[in-house]
Order: C-alpha cells, then sequence, then structure tokens
C-alpha cells in the first residue's frame, strides 16, 4: 500500500464516529436476534406458501449450536435456553441493549408504537418476508416490534 494510500485510510478512519459504528453494529446484533428467534418453532402455524425446507429445523439447529458450543442440555428446549442465556451474556458483556427503548430511548415511546402498524404492513409486504420458513401474520410482525421495544422473551416457547 502506498504513502498516500495509508494516509488516506488514516484520515478516513479518523472521520468515522466511533460511536456510530458500535451503535450500527449494536441494531444490527439486536435485529439479527429477534429476526432469527420468530423462526426458532418446529410447529409453525402458517408455513410459507413454497417453503424452501422439508419440514422445520431451526429449534434442531439452534440445539446444535449449543452442542458445539458446549453448553448443557439434556432436551432441544434445555439446550436452546442455554444458548439464548449464553447470548444475552455475551451481548451484556460488549454492552449491547436489549431493548429498542435503550437504544432509541422512552421519550420516543408513543411514536414508535404509534409506526407499528405501518411498519408491520411494509415488513408484511417486503419481498423477503415470503422468503421466511414461517409465514409471518401481520400481528405477528407488530409483537415483534412490541418485544423489540420491551426486550425478547427469555424463555424459548414449544
Amino acid at each position: 500500500m502506498s504513502t498516500r494510500d495509508q494516509n488516506l485510510c488514516k484520515t478516513t478512519v479518523f472521520q468515522v464516529n466511533s460511536s456510530e459504528v458500535l451503535r450500527m453494529i449494536k441494531v444490527k446484533f439486536f435485529k439479527l436476534i429477534f429476526s432469527k428467534a420468530f423462526n426458532a418453532t418446529d410447529h409453525p402455524f402458517k408455513m410459507a406458501t413454497f417453503p424452501q425446507y422439508e419440514f422445520p429445523q431451526a429449534k434442531k439447529r439452534y440445539a446444535d449450536i449449543a452442542t458445539i458450543l458446549q453448553l448443557e442440555g439434556r432436551t432441544q428446549n434445555e439446550k436452546i435456553q442455554n444458548l439464548i442465556e449464553e447470548i444475552e451474556s455475551l451481548k451484556r458483556i460488549l454492552d449491547i441493549p436489549d431493548t429498542l427503548e435503550k437504544i432509541i430511548g422512552s421519550s420516543k415511546k408513543d411514536e414508535y408504537f404509534a409506526a407499528i402498524p405501518h411498519m408491520a404492513e411494509m415488513a408484511f409486504d417486503d419481498q423477503c418476508t415470503a422468503a421466511n420458513p414461517r409465514y409471518p401474520l401481520i400481528a405477528d410482525l407488530e409483537k415483534i416490534y412490541s418485544d423489540a421495544w420491551y426486550g425478547p422473551p427469555k424463555k424459548i416457547q414449544d
């Protein structure tokens, strides 16, 4: 790398607001956790029209991850619960907020909840929604947004 390129990189790095980058990483991680939790069921009440999976496998895959990480548990649910607890612990260590309220601020609560019906409808109409193994209803999406404000469910559902 030339000296000019090195100087350009240094200048660019110093222009980036590190707290803003950290906030963006935290939000991405937060979204990832919530989007995966919705599909973690062996008994979806409504499958996508053309599912690309032979049958729901999310719980087995999460239990497999827990096994690889050497987390305890006799059943899939116990392993997944321990995986969730481990992720929550990692989030605390990395100072990743567990609610949108902590990211956005409680002063925006009314504005956020007023926007939920529109956000849920937009998410429902998004072309990527049909690719989910579990096809959500608008009410499901509204619950996901509400849970994102208050925090993720701490226990997995059967």
